[in-house]
């Protein structure tokens, strides 16, 4: 092992060996222990950021996701333009030649050239070392390495440096780096905000690499997390800006983009490596239209459309149920009777009636109705949409217009089942009225 003392206030003459010599250049507060640069998610660095929810903002702790290793070519960085790297004096100052390492990397800008995953150092790898920081390092560390203890400013050092090796050195703009605008940060930042979304609600208790398991409620709050916290603008370049899209595709894509999958009783996440394959996936794919998130939905998610569309509306009743128990209603039944289907939704807990909803698709509104203690006449309409016309038209007593609408008057007694039964096969009912009767036949 060698040691050196560089100095940022003596210049070093500058020597005539290879004028071309390319090197990477890595600066980092964490010594590469047995020789391994380790990129922050196989080193467990963990960071914070505010995360809000129903306008409670607080400081939550994750796992750094970020799988690239990062360098400089023939130059030292100053600070980063993402702002991930803004360095005063670090404590290590790593270079090595860059063609130890050209097959690793993903990226070869003239400011941040960067690897996929943690680099094993070679054995012609120069390390500097900050003066008050090299007793902090077994000396067994520094070897096979050539150590440099550096002294003053860490950019004056490194330039004395290249010289001393006959580097060319290459101009660094601050603000050039790349890897802020790659898909590669897209990933990092979609796996880093998962994480910081669960641990919202579990009080900083996932380490963002082992399994963790949320039930039905919890799924919602990360839905509505999400919506908080401009989830769905990432990575709009790859993809659908989906920030302004109907609500129910932004459902659909956090349960892909977050790699939701079914358990028992619950949900998960997918782990690392099947979220990074899956990101690389659509990736390929490129700009992506609306009617592409339900192909992709079918190739890629844990779950059917069909199923995925239960859940939603299982959270919009979920919703429209808080808003109702935070809210209250004095409301009689007259006044439910003339209400469009869509208004019914906010009366599923009127002291007269309980509306329970079963959507089939946004807009498009079938809904299941129980009156307790009473009847119920629906008169509706079913659009020509649904999947089985024989079977509708062979089990409620109505007629077809010109239009292939189905008009209909639905008389239930306290028995839902066989209406159930027929909404299975129904894709949109719109009610025309709702008049509910008393066991004497009264309209109430």
């Amino acid at each position: 092992m060698k040691i050196m003392e560089i100095k940022d206030n003596i210049v070093y003459e500058t020597t005539n060996i290879d004028k071309d010599k390319e090197v990477i250049v890595h600066c980092t507060n964490f010594f590469p222990k047995d020789g391994i640069i380790l990129c922050n998610y196989d080193g467990n660095k963990t960071g914070s950021a505010k995360v809000k929810y129903d306008g409670v903002a607080k400081e939550v702790e994750s796992l750094n996701h970020r799988h690239t290793t990062h360098f400089v070519r023939n130059g030292v960085v100053e600070s980063t333009g993402d702002g991930y790297g803004n360095w005063k004096q670090p404590k290590y100052i790593i270079i090595d030649l860059l063609n130890s390492h050209f097959n690793q990397f993903i990226s070869l800008t003239a400011n941040d050239s960067y690897t996929n995953g943690s680099v094993k150092l070679s054995d012609k790898a120069i390390i500097l070392v900050r003066s008050d920081c090299y007793d902090e390092i077994p000396v067994e560390q520094y070897s096979p390495f050539t150590v440099m203890k550096y002294e003053g400013d860490y950019v004056k050092c490194v330039k004395n440096v290249f010289n001393i090796l006959g580097i060319k050195e290459r101009y660094i703009d601050e603000n050039g780096a790349g890897h802020a605008n790659s898909f590669d940060y897209c990933k990092e930042q979609l796996l880093n905000k998962r994480n910081l979304y669960i641990n919202y609600l579990n009080n900083n208790s996932w380490n963002g690499k082992s399994d963790i398991f949320f039930d039905e409620e919890q799924l919602f709050f990360l839905f509505d997390i999400a919506n908080e916290n401009h989830y769905f603008d990432v990575g709009a370049s790859y993809s659908v800006n989906l920030e302004n899209m109907e609500e129910e595709f932004k459902f659909y894509m956090l349960l892909q983009n977050m790699g939701i999958q079914k358990r028992e009783n619950g949900f998960s996440f997918k782990s690392e490596s099947d979220m990074i394959s899956y990101y690389d996936h659509i990736c390929k794919k490129g700009s992506l239209k609306e009617e592409d998130i339900i192909e992709r939905f079918n190739k890629l998610c844990d779950f059917s459309p069909e199923e995925a569309l239960h859940l939603y509306m299982k959270y919009l009743l979920s919703k429209r149920d808080k808003q109702i128990q935070a809210n209250g209603y004095n409301i009689n039944m007259d006044d439910i009777n003339k209400m469009m289907t869509s208004d019914l939704y906010d009366f599923a807990h009127h002291q007269e009636a309980k509306i329970v909803t079963n959507i089939h698709y946004q807009k498009k509104v079938p809904v299941d109705l129980i009156i307790t203690k009473k009847g119920i006449k629906l008169d509706g309409c079913l659009w020509p949409g649904y999947y089985d016309l024989n079977y509708v038209s062979n089990n409620i007593n109505g007629k077809f217009d010109e239009n292939g609408n189905f008009y209909f008057t639905y008389f239930i007694n306290n028995d839902v089942k066989s209406f159930f039964e027929i909404d299975d096969y129904i894709s949109n009912i719109i009610l025309y009225s709702v008049i509910t009767y008393d066991e004497s036949g009264q309209t109430l």
